[in-house]
């Protein structure tokens, strides 16, 4: 038996929609088929349908897409003749489509020419999928649509068609899951945002739902928060859905005047362009990804008698050759030491020559039994320093996985869009996106280390394959064909000559 909470959310009437228009922006082009099929307690209580006459042309890839045409419009009615009805039938309702902002945004803007207003809950069976679902990889219609063995009329691509498959897939959602958890994760998806008087909900819904990074700006412009995500709207909403209860997310939101984003193919892209306009604007709530600077390596160095005494110096003065030296990498000289006296109480590393303490002679905690005595020659420097190489073991900077830069790429087939990654010992070489036939995004950068851009890439070459990446090694041969364009126009044509491989 449900509890009252979730008997209510089972007696909103869902609204389920469709709609196929001239082209993707609700600005500039219009609607030409809408449908409206409505659930409650789990029953078709209502259904509408309607061709709108669009008063522009239809685009020849919507009229092969859907099967509209012209002619079949041409006696259709002008929406405002609709505009009423469907204002009526969808108030005090939930809208529900497949990626909702679409379908959402066209009829709110259809409404608004007819003089009514559309201001109702949304909820996205895309997003309502991905939760239930979380270990399935792709949302789109037509996957769901085969994965639950959803019957379809065969006039796919038309509103009624999409929107019977959508309202089929809730019904069997109801029967899949607990009525508690489905309804809880609708909820979880309803929730209202936390708006500041100068932002309205439309901010949010232009918000792509793709891969990249998006940017909180205050009443000046100013960059409050750079943020990344693979899923930009999901994200960006959930700033807004957590000021109910974090004190710090309210105080963000609260301040946002406008939010921008740059859209990306990959997570690696947003991953990485995240970190480089953090710490080329470092916006006040970006606290973790803007000390770059303060960070600090350990590296190998020893004494007269041979011992290990790491040395500290700022990362950002790393060089590639300096890599294998690394034995760890710390936010401050303050975590460093923090961590070394971790590593001084359970491994028994001296204090004196981890630089814990000065002097000459035996250092206190040998005195006390926790120092095995290299500073005091008792322990020989073979034994300490393979225990302290054991000891850093877990923390030091691993290298290259190549013996030549790599080509990193990321190909989004249904945007016909291609991201280009060149790395080479942990730094990024270059960054290039290949789109509509040309190089729209060419970025050359200098061979820097980053503290931040080593465990993005540590990270993703663990599995590349596992997060879409393509990797090729760069060599001669292969530069000098298909390659040599892209490193041409990177102003990397070193990278062709076997000398700067080796």
């Amino acid at each position: 038996m449900m509890g009252k909470h979730y008997t209510i959310m089972d007696d909103r009437i869902l609204s389920f929609v469709d709609v196929e228009t001239t082209g993707g922006s609700p600005l500039s082009h219009r609607v030409i088929d809408v449908a409206i099929i409505q659930v409650q307690h789990g029953r078709i209580i209502r259904e509408f349908q309607s061709l709108v006459q669009p008063h522009q042309p239809i685009p020849q890839f919507i009229e092969t897409l859907t099967g509209i045409s012209a002619d079949m419009l041409a006696d259709a009615p002008n929406f405002e003749d609709i505009a009423e009805e469907i204002s009526s039938m969808l108030e005090g309702t939930i809208f529900v489509a497949h990626n909702v902002q679409f379908d959402y945004s066209f009829l709110k803007q259809e409404c608004a020419r007819a003089g009514f207003s559309l201001n109702i809950p949304q909820l996205c069976t895309v997003r309502l999928s991905r939760h239930l679902f979380p270990t399935e990889k792709k949302h789109n219609l037509d996957i769901v649509i085969r994965r639950n063995g959803l019957e379809v009329p065969a006039n796919r691509h038309r509103a009624y068609a999409d929107t019977r498959a959508i309202a089929d897939f809730y019904l069997l959602l109801r029967e899949r899951f607990p009525h508690e958890i489905l309804f809880a994760t609708m909820e979880k998806l309803l929730k209202k945002y936390v708006l500041p008087s100068h932002m309205q909900e439309e901010d949010l819904e232009k918000v792509p739902e793709r891969p990249g990074i998006y940017v909180f700006h205050d009443q000046e412009g100013t960059p409050l928060y750079i943020g990344k995500s693979i899923h930009l709207k999901e994200r960006v909403c959930q700033h807004f859905a957590k000021a109910h209860h974090s004190a710090k997310e309210l105080a963000l939101v609260m301040r946002t005047h406008t939010i921008t984003w740059e859209e990306t193919v990959s997570e690696l892209g947003a991953l990485l362009l995240e970190s480089k306009l953090v710490k080329e604007q470092s916006p006040h709530y970006n606290r973790r990804l803007r000390r770059d600077g303060q960070s600090i390596a350990l590296k190998t160095a020893y004494s007269a008698e041979g011992y290990l005494v790491p040395t500290a110096h700022p990362v950002s003065e790393l060089k590639s050759h300096e890599f294998g030296d690394v034995l760890g990498m710390y936010r401050s000289v303050a975590h460093m030491r923090k961590q070394l006296a971790t590593l001084h109480k359970e491994q028994k590393l001296c204090s004196h020559m981890l630089g814990l303490s000065k002097g000459t002679g035996p250092c206190f905690s040998h005195s006390l039994g926790n120092c095995a005595g290299p500073c005091a020659q008792v322990e020989a420097p073979s034994s300490y320093n393979a225990r302290a190489f054991e000891a850093f073991s877990t923390t030091r900077l691993h290298p290259w996985p190549s013996k030549t830069p790599l080509l990193i790429r990321h190909i989004d087939e249904e945007g016909g869009r291609v991201e280009c990654v060149i790395a080479h010992d942990w730094c990024i070489l270059g960054v290039a996106t290949y789109e509509g036939g040309e190089w729209t995004r060419m970025e050359k950068m200098e061979k820097h280390f980053d503290k931040d851009v080593y465990l993005i890439l540590r990270q993703f070459l663990k599995r590349p394959d596992a997060r879409g990446g393509i990797c090729t090694p760069i060599r001669p041969n292969m530069a000098r064909g298909e390659m040599s364009e892209l490193l041409t126009m990177l102003g990397l044509t070193d990278l062709m000559t076997a000398e700067s491989l080796s």
